[in-house]
């Protein structure tokens, strides 16, 4: 355990550090940023809205997109992965609405007035053009508190970033980065900003992921059968069963970060970083009292 909490520590505290050295690195492929025709009707505040009868949600609220149910990849085991993104493993989700875009500086400062969220630490212009930022892990839930939802847990956040299995994307628009072309900052399901604008908070104390046993191949449906054939009765009463995806990757019934922890978890990218590190796995871990100009936030709320 205290090696485990060294290792947060120190991930933390070198990546507080690079941010404050390091010389913004060249962008080789700028994403495109610009704001969108209704973002300044989703200013308003979320009510019953529309009918969705394909997304799997009665009605959505106004600016929110609904993602359907399905198996959603948490975590990568390419080569340059940090090792807190790994290991890769497939998690069940529920269908549920996510905000089209980041909450911006004019919804939050609208509950700041109201006297629901505490003042973000740095001014912010009330314009829907400018992110919210600048505020805690608590302030943003206490902002989707009052909008009648809640943060994004790590799976929900990364199902709307890579979508479903088994096309899980490394980066919101597909899985490179072309050379010297704007990519669309835009999931296919029409969630934006996921890769530029502002990292975002969610809703999960921050942890590494679970350790599971090593998948040696993708080809299991033959290894299992072998397994079963051969296995004793009383073998068969201690073990514990898998369940495994065509591409290898153990499924879990649910993941959640855990509830007390010193650390709250970060995702997505943000506009000062190059193109290629803005992947839908990437995490961070901070602590849930910072006030950072580079983290804002969005919510989602349950399908009704």
């Amino acid at each position: 355990m205290k090696l485990r909490t060294l290792l947060l520590c120190a991930l933390a505290t070198a990546a507080c550090a690079s941010r404050r050295s390091a010389p913004r690195p060249p962008d080789p492929a700028p994403v495109d940023e610009s704001p969108n025709d209704d973002e300044a009707a989703s200013d308003a505040l979320p009510d019953a809205g529309a009918p969705d009868p394909v997304g799997g949600c009665a009605s959505v609220p106004r600016g929110a997109v609904c993602l359907p149910a399905g198996l959603a990849g948490l975590g990568i085991d390419r080569g340059e992965a940090h090792f807190e993104e790994r290991p890769p493993h497939a998690v069940r989700v529920h269908a549920f609405a996510i905000d089209r875009n980041e909450v911006n500086a004019r919804q939050y400062l609208r509950c700041v007035s109201e006297g629901r969220c505490a003042a973000p630490s740095c001014e912010l212009p009330r314009t829907h053009r400018e992110p919210a930022r600048c505020v805690a892990w608590a302030d943003a839930q206490a902002y989707c508190t009052w909008r009648g939802g809640r943060l994004p847990s790590e799976v929900e956040w990364e199902r709307a970033a890579a979508g479903l299995l088994p096309d899980h994307r490394l980066y919101v628009w597909g899985d490179a980065v072309p050379d010297g072309a704007v990519v669309r900052d835009e999931t296919p399901e029409g969630v934006r900003a996921l890769a530029g604008g502002v990292a975002e908070w969610v809703l999960d104390g921050g942890d590494f992921y679970p350790s599971l046993p090593r998948v040696r191949d993708a080809g299991l449906d033959a290894l299992d059968a072998s397994l079963d054939a051969s296995a004793d009765a009383d073998d068969a009463d201690d073990a514990i069963a898998y369940e495994i995806t065509d591409g290898g990757l153990y499924v879990l019934d649910a993941y959640m970060g855990p509830a007390r922890s010193r650390w709250r978890v970060v995702r997505g990218g943000h506009a000062r970083e190059a193109t290629a590190l803005r992947t839908t796995t990437v995490r961070r871990f901070r602590q849930p009292t910072d006030r950072l100009a580079w983290v804002g936030f969005r919510c989602v709320y349950a399908p009704e």
